[in-house]
């Protein structure tokens, strides 16, 4: 069961089910709408339901974290594989002004190179090679 109410400012959602997707393609549509009916839109975004992200930021630098499950753990991710997703950062939304970044990856080693991406390019989305199971800290750098 679930009852919308407007009767104050905005709407107010009551749920007695769990919204919470489990890789369910319908609940993960219905869960998205609702956002998108209150003008709701994440900062982040992944093509793979089944990676996390998140991002902690401190002053001009910041640091991405991307998660990849182990293989078995949810559905989507029934093999241990390397795979192109898209991910999506707006960093104005998350209070990051430059016009371009540097995107390095911390855990890949000294020699690693960072990638260069501008502000715009990473609120369409940009590819990335990610490997499951595997966790990635990409430092964004202001350039």
């Amino acid at each position: 069961v679930g009852v919308a109410s407007s009767r104050y400012k905005g709407t107010f959602y009551l749920y007695s089910f769990s919204v919470g997707s489990g890789s369910d393609h319908n609940k993960m549509v219905f869960v998205e709408s609702l956002l998108a009916e209150n003008n709701i839109s994440s900062a982040l975004y992944c093509s793979d339901p089944s990676v996390d992200m998140t991002l902690h930021k401190a002053d001009k630098r910041a640091v991405l974290y991307v998660v990849c499950p182990p293989a078995g753990e949810l559905a989507a991710t029934a093999d241990s594989s390397s795979r192109e997703v898209i991910i999506r950062v707006d960093l104005r939304k998350l209070g990051i002004m430059a016009a371009k970044v540097k995107m390095t990856d911390l855990l890949a080693g000294e020699n690693a190179q960072p990638l260069k991406f501008t502000t715009d390019s990473l609120k369409r989305g940009v590819s990335i090679k990610v490997d499951f199971p595997n966790g990635y800290m990409f430092l964004l750098d202001q350039k």
